[in-house]
């Protein structure tokens, strides 16, 4: 999967023609990469990097993720 996040949009005009973006605009591309290893399983991968600003300084941030996540217990296929 592929996401794209932005804050710092606006609905107000700050006198430039069409502005709607405040001081402080931060930016996010993530991508992530999801394997079910069994119908109770799934691993997954994901890779972020952002564009933060805040107060006027600007920082890049890179995010790396990795999640198994296993289902314990009855669900609707089976009835124990």
């Amino acid at each position: 999967g592929l996401r794209y996040d932005v804050t710092g949009l606006t609905n107000k005009l700050d006198g430039s023609a069409g502005n709607l973006w405040n001081k402080e605009k931060s930016d996010r591309w993530t991508l992530a990469f999801t394997r079910s290893l069994t119908e109770f399983s799934l691993l997954r991968l994901q890779a972020s990097r952002a564009r933060l600003q805040v107060d006027g300084v600007e920082e890049n941030v890179n995010q790396i993720y990795l999640q198994y996540q296993h289902s314990l217990g009855a669900h609707g296929a089976h009835s124990f």
